[in-house]
This record gives structure tokens, sequence and C-alpha cells, in this order.
């Protein structure tokens, strides 16, 4: 595919360690598009050399400021391979004229199992017996007796596509469960039996918080010292949402304070931890490598979603799922 001046459409991926791009890097070479990966820890200078020929970008989790944007001087369109879209400036996008899509909520079920999957080990103790099993003890209640699952109160922070899979999927196991979404307020008013509340009621009564929230000025730091403070003793946290929801500091002292009983944690800021940090070096902190969303079905499908919003755009068809929506649009030349 090539431009009036005979040039081939080049589209230009920032980073693709997450997710595959080749179903969807296939789909726009059918296409005559040309695909350049950009190296991993390729320098803000070197990208912006790259961005200066892209007509589209697609962006895994590298962060894509002002500057680099306006480096793309020809791009019409950034394609994100998530549903999160945090990484992306996108007022800046907006104002020069740049399209923001990211990817529909193909991993809602994914999301969520992992979600009850990381709290169903840390309340079994699952990791940990299983690594002191393996290394050659044999010690049932080495890390004390599992609470009985049927007399705990699940938190849900976020109550969206995600939380409510989640609510779904763990109704009949917990003894109650409690939700709170930032952008519906405490309204109680539903069709099922979870109990809409604040947060800070939530935190008052969950014995697990599960967070599903997006990053966002008003979310971003939101699970603080105090915040922190105010979960019932011997508490448990869940994040598969966003790093930056949580101070990793305020919640590493409350695991070893006791005040907190466990953390289950696929998402950290940074990603991955330094070696050295506290919740590294704790055996009460689980950890795996920001891999909630991933299935066979869901990996496909969030490769070739950017693939296809790349191409509706050079078609100039409009986005299935734009998160901005630019008044001067840059259009394919």
């Amino acid at each position: 595919m090539t431009d009036e001046a005979g040039l081939t459409r080049r589209v230009v991926y920032t980073d693709t360690s997450d997710v595959d791009p080749g179903p969807g890097a296939q789909l726009l070479r059918e296409r005559g598009v040309e695909v350049i990966a950009a190296s991993p820890g390729l320098g803000g200078d070197e990208l912006a050399k790259l961005f200066a020929t892209a007509d589209a970008i697609v962006c895994g989790y590298r962060r894509l400021n002002h500057v680099l944007l306006a480096s793309a001087e020809r791009a019409g369109i950034v394609a994100t391979l998530s549903v999160g879209h945090d990484m992306v400036d996108v007022d800046a996008a907006e104002a020069l004229g740049i399209q923001v899509c990211n990817v529909p909520p193909y991993a809602t079920e994914e999301v969520a199992t992992h979600a009850l999957a990381l709290i169903l080990a840390a309340e079994r103790n699952v990791v940990r017996t299983a690594r002191s099993t393996r290394e050659g003890a044999w010690d049932p209640m080495a890390y004390g007796t599992p609470r009985r699952i049927s007399e705990l109160t699940l938190g849900i922070v976020g109550y969206g596509r995600i939380g409510r899979e989640l609510a779904r999927s763990a109704g009949a196991l917990f003894g109650g469960i409690v939700a709170h979404d930032p952008s519906a307020g405490s309204a109680s008013a539903d069709h099922d039996d979870v109990s809409r509340v604040g947060l800070n009621e939530l935190l008052d009564r969950a014995d697990i918080v599960s967070l599903h929230v997006p990053s966002t000025d008003s979310t971003r730091g939101m699970i603080d010292a105090t915040a922190i403070a105010s979960m019932r003793p011997g508490a448990g946290l869940v994040n598969v949402a966003r790093g930056d929801l949580v101070d990793h500091l305020a919640l590493a002292s409350a695991l070893e304070s006791g005040a907190l009983r466990y953390a289950a944690l696929d998402v950290t800021s940074p990603e991955p931890l330094p070696a050295s940090h506290p919740l590294r070096l704790l055996d009460n902190v689980i950890l795996t490598p920001h891999v909630a969303f991933a299935s066979e079905v869901a990996a496909e499908q969030y490769s070739t979603a950017p693939a296809i919003e790349i191409l509706r755009w050079l078609d100039d068809e409009p986005p299935l799922s734009p998160v901005n929506r630019p008044t001067r649009s840059r259009r394919p030349i």
C-alpha cells in the first residue's frame, strides 16, 4: 500500500514483549504495509526518527509523551496493544490530530480469572507451601492455618466489566461481596447480590481487596498509606489493574508488620520491580509478570485489533474502539 507520492505505508511497533505482533503484522503486510519493530530499549531520539517516517504507531507499554508524538509528523493513528491507554498522552495526541485507539475488552474473563487465582493461591498458601515442599520440607501449617473462603468478604474496587466478571465467578465462594466503582459512586440499585459501598466502607469491611480500575489522575496512588491503614487487620490486597494505583513502600511496610496478610500483584510500578525492592523480598507476596490478560484466544485478538484499526484508518473508516476524537484528524494522504 502506497500514498499519493508512491511511498510505502509504514507502521512502527514501539515494543512487543507482552503480545506477539505476528498475527496483526501479517494482516498489515497482506495489505502491502511495511511493518517496523523498534528495537527493545531504543532511546527516545532514535524512536523519534522512526516515528518521523511512520503513518501509524502500535504501542505496548512504552510511554508516548508529547515530544515523541510530535515527532510523528505524518502519523494519524496510535493503536495500543492493551485496553489500558495510560501510556499515551491522549490530550497531546488529540491536539496533534492523532487518533488513539485501544483494544476492545477481549480479556475480561482472563483478567478476572487471574485475580481469583491469585486470591485462592494466597489464601491457601499454595505458592509458599509448594515451594517449601519442593525444597524438602513437609509442614502443612508452616504458614498458619488458612481461612475458610466462605467466611470472607471480597471487596472489588472498580465494578466495570472485569469487576463484575470477578463477582460472577467468585460469588458462590465468598460469604459476601462489596464493590466500589469510582465512576459510579456508591449507588446500590442493581440486579445482583453485590453491595455497592464507598471506598472507605469497602476497605473497612473487606477481607480481600481486589483492584480493577484504570490508571487516571483520580486513581493513581489511591491505595496509599492512609488507605492501607484503614483496611481490616489481616486483609489481603490483589492488583491486576495498574501498578501505580498502589504505594508499594507503604504496602511493604504493612506486610512486614503483619497489618496485612498478603499481597498478590500482577502489576507493579515500575515493571519489573528492582531486585532489591522489599516486595520482592517478602515471603507473603505473590508476583506475576503482568500476565493476567493472557490466553491463546486473547493473545491473537490483542495482536490483530490494532492492525484492524490501522487498516480502517487507511481506508478512511471510523475506528471501532476510539479513545479520543480529534477535531482535526490527520487523514491518510
